[in-house]
């Protein structure tokens, strides 16, 4: 987990700059109100609510409670210091607007940055997007401007909604943008929130295990392999209960085999990007989750593999 403070006070005049052309305040009627993982804060300390950073950046600013928030999540879990960024970064925009932009980089898993994006999209809409798109790409590498395309997607799915004809407004938002990889950044983020809903109630959409595809096969076919390639989370969250072992590898694995070829090769590299983490980034155990989901088929675990190293590598 790397965590990593930017040069602050230099962005902070670029991106006022940059940023401040549109209201940066959020508007009363559509600042984000979403709970936030109501189920999963309840009896933690207290840097696990929005009141604690909301009062945290009223008290400090801006810089000065990024650097709280970096020293608090130093002694958390990688998974805490993810949910905290995503704290940090709704309440970073409810209390700065856009101006807020620079503060979050990509540490802590991209949290703040995916929530400080998500939350201005939810909050105005489909014509921030462009805008927030130049600055992520402006401001970070190539490979982090990706991390924080995918908050984009998020916002996106928030703003439209969680039926099927929003995610095609959402994937049709995304398709405006320039990025690197469409399908790890704006529609990897849009298919996310809309399986799992991880930015409203933290509750996975209705699944039906007779159509385990669904609803790939229903969009344009340019947003298709993506689709196939978020899936796996689904099916390790409704199917398996978020256990990662290799007999659970092996069910997913046996879902990826049912496709045709294209869309079997986005299943099981999806498979692979979304085992690595869960393997805790060990390349053996990793290893052994893709050769467990191929169920001794060659190119399947290729597909499985190649994709796992780019993230146990990184």
């Amino acid at each position: 987990m790397r965590i990593l403070v930017p040069g602050v006070a230099i962005l902070l005049a670029f991106f006022s700059v940059f940023l401040l052309s549109t209201d940066i305040t959020p508007s009363p009627s559509t600042a984000p109100d979403r709970p936030i993982r109501t189920k999963e804060v309840e009896q933690r300390p207290a840097h696990f609510s929005d009141s604690f950073w909301n009062e945290i950046l009223q008290k400090q600013g801006a810089v000065a409670a990024h650097d709280t928030l970096l020293k608090i999540a130093s002694q958390a879990s990688d998974q805490d210091q993810h949910k905290l960024g995503h704290l940090f970064g709704k309440a970073l925009y409810t209390t700065n607007g856009l101006a807020g932009f620079p503060i979050c980089g990509v540490e802590l898993n991209g949290g703040c940055v995916h929530e400080f994006v998500a939350s201005a999209v939810h909050d105005q809409g489909v014509g921030v997007v462009q805008k927030l798109n130049s600055a992520c790409q402006t401001r970070f590498t190539e490979n982090d401007a990706i991390t924080c395309q995918h908050g984009l997607g998020h916002g996106l799915i928030t703003y439209f909604g969680y039926d099927t004809e929003a995610l095609s407004k959402s994937l049709d938002a995304c398709a405006t943008i320039t990025s690197k990889n469409h399908t790890k950044g704006c529609y990897g983020g849009a298919f996310m929130e809309y399986n799992l809903r991880t930015m409203r109630e933290n509750t996975t959409r209705d699944y039906n295990s007779t159509q385990p595809f669904s609803p790939c096969f229903d969009l344009a076919p340019i947003y298709q392999n993506s689709c196939f390639f978020w899936l796996q989370q689904l099916w390790f969250r409704t199917e398996y209960n978020e256990k990662h072992t290799e007999e659970t590898f092996a069910e997913v694995g046996s879902l990826c085999q049912k496709l045709e070829p294209v869309f079997r090769e986005a299943c099981f590299s999806g498979v692979g990007y979304g085992g690595a983490p869960e393997a805790g980034l060990n390349s053996e155990k990793t290893h052994a989750f893709c050769r467990a989901a191929s169920r001794g088929d060659a190119q399947d675990f290729a597909d499985c593999w190649v994709e796992a190293q780019k993230a146990v590598v990184h």
